[in-house]
C-alpha cells in the first residue's frame, strides 16, 4: 500500500494537488482495483490568515472526502510580515509529515509547490526536495518527499481542472491571500501570483 499525505494550506496549489491525488486514486481503483491511504495535514503556525486557510482546507477536504489532520505548532512568524520567507517552514512541515507517514508504515509526503514558488522560497526548490530525501534515507525512514507540481506554472496547475470534475468548485473554495480577512487583499504576493495565474490560464477566478 502506498500511503500519501498532502501538506495542505487551503491555497490553490495544495488544493489542486490534493484533487489530483484523489482523481489518481479513483482511477487506480476503477482500473486496477488498488487503493492506498490518502489524507491531508494542516498546520497552525501563527499565520495571519490561519482562519481563512483552515476554513478553505476543511471545505475542500470535506468535498473530496479526504481526512484532514490539524496540528498546532509554536508561532513561526513572530516579527515577520505576512508573505515573508518563514525560516525552515517546509522543513518543519515535511518532518512532521514524515513522522505521520511512518506511523502508517511508510509512504509519501506531498508538497504543493509550483515553479513560481522557487524564486523566493528556497524550501520549494528541487534541490530542497532532493536533499530532504537524502536525509530520509540517512535516517532509515520509509518516506519520500515529492513536489509533483514543481515543474508546472500556477496557470498550468489550474489547467489540471480539465481532468477533475470537482476542480472548479475546489478553486472557488481555495484561499491564497496572506492577510487575514474574508476578502483577498489583491496586492500581497500570493494574491498577485493568483491573479496572474488565472489571467495566464485564460479564465476567471471562481473564488471572486
Amino acid at each position: 500500500m502506498l500511503n500519501r499525505l498532502v501538506l495542505m494550506s487551503g491555497g490553490m496549489d495544495s488544493s489542486m494537488l490534493l484533487a489530483s491525488e484523489v482523481e489518481m486514486l479513483r482511477q487506480a481503483k476503477q482500473r486496477d482495483g488498488v487503493s492506498w491511504k490518502l489524507a491531508a495535514a494542516f498546520f497552525n503556525y501563527g499565520q495571519a490568515n490561519y482562519e481563512e486557510e483552515l476554513r478553505a482546507s476543511n471545505a475542500i477536504c470535506e468535498l473530496l472526502r479526504v481526512p484532514l489532520y490539524v496540528y498546532q505548532l509554536p508561532d513561526l512568524v513572530t516579527g515577520l510580515t505576512p508573505g515573508s520567507v518563514i525560516p525552515a517552514r517546509n522543513l518543519i512541515f515535511a518532518s512532521i509529515g514524515a513522522n505521520i507517514v511512518c506511523q502508517w508504515g511508510g509512504g509519501q509526503v506531498l508538497l504543493g509547490a509550483c515553479a513560481e514558488d522557487q524564486e523566493g522560497f528556497p524550501d520549494c526548490r528541487p534541490q530542497f526536495i532532493d536533499n530532504f530525501n537524502h536525509t530520509f534515507l540517512e535516517c532509515e525512514l520509509a518516506v519520500e518527499l515529492l513536489a509533483p507540481l514543481t515543474h508546472l506554472s500556477k496557470a498550468e496547475a489550474i489547467h489540471l481542472r480539465k481532468t477533475m470534475p470537482e476542480a472548479s468548485h475546489i478553486l472557488a473554495l481555495s484561499h491564497s491571500c496572506y492577510l487575514g480577512g474574508d476578502e483577498p487583499c489583491g496586492t500581497c504576493g500570493a494574491c498577485v501570483k493568483r491573479i496572474a495565474a488565472f489571467q495566464e490560464a485564460g479564465m476567471d477566478d471562481p473564488a471572486t
